[in-house]
């Protein structure tokens, strides 16, 4: 029930851990934010920190009521300005607009997380200033609650920004008519997995069923048989 942040580090420092934490409910008063924020000012300085094992929802972002609508824009886990380095696996993050953003850091990765943010994407990559290189997100279960939610807002699909974005598996809605959203000539499209494998990405991503325990009570585990679990996945 915080205005804003659950936790955020301004200045970092070195191979910082952040885990095992539950936040939610936060950001109830601001927006432009995360429930796990960290940041760094200068992109020559990369914290090579890890944020692994966390429960992160219910990150709101309220940002005020124009013309009749409530405006809210929240991350589950923000890795803001140049804040770089960051491994971010094995979190589970939901009822949020983004669950990752990754906007102007180089040699971030996301892996093996349960991202089902029901606003706008899984992952957002804003490529900030043109410093996001070497971003990588892997091996993710990204659950797209609703057919105004992507798996992937990417400002940059090129390899030396976005480098690997494969093995994903993609639990979308009959609905859905694009799975991602990218920058290309100076406009935004959205692509179908097909679309998005031309551009050399996801080959290895599938739509899929991961068998969640209970998703309508947000139970998330993996049932025994789950295809996210099979060895080649």
């Amino acid at each position: 029930n915080s205005p804003r942040y659950g936790i955020s580090l301004k200045y970092a420092g070195v191979r910082t851990v952040i885990e095992y934490n539950d936040v939610h409910h936060v950001n109830l008063e601001t927006y432009d934010t995360g429930a796990i924020e960290v940041t760094q000012r200068l992109d020559s300085e990369p914290s090579n920190g890890t944020i692994r094992h966390n429960l992160i929802h219910h990150s709101i972002g309220y940002g005020g009521v124009r013309d009749g609508k409530v405006l809210v824009s929240s991350n589950g886990v923000y890795l803001d300005s140049f804040a770089a380095g960051y491994e971010v696996a094995h979190n589970l993050v939901y009822a949020c607009d983004d669950a990752v953003f990754v906007q102007g850091g180089r040699g971030n990765t996301v892996h093996d997380n349960i991202l089902a943010a029901d606003g706008r994407s899984q992952v957002r990559y804003a490529n900030h200033r043109q410093k996001a290189v070497n971003t990588r997100v892997f091996r993710n279960i990204m659950v797209l609650p609703n057919p105004d939610v992507v798996a992937i807002n990417a400002s940059a699909v090129d390899r030396e920004h976005l480098a690997e974005c494969d093995r994903n598996m993609i639990v979308a809605t009959a609905e859905h008519d694009a799975l991602f959203t990218a920058r290309k000539g100076g406009a935004t499209v959205q692509l179908d997995l097909d679309a998005w494998r031309e551009l050399g990405h996801g080959g290895g991503s599938v739509l899929a069923d991961p068998l969640f325990a209970n998703r309508a009570a947000q139970d998330f585990r993996l049932r025994p048989e789950s295809p996210a679990l099979k060895p080649e996945y």
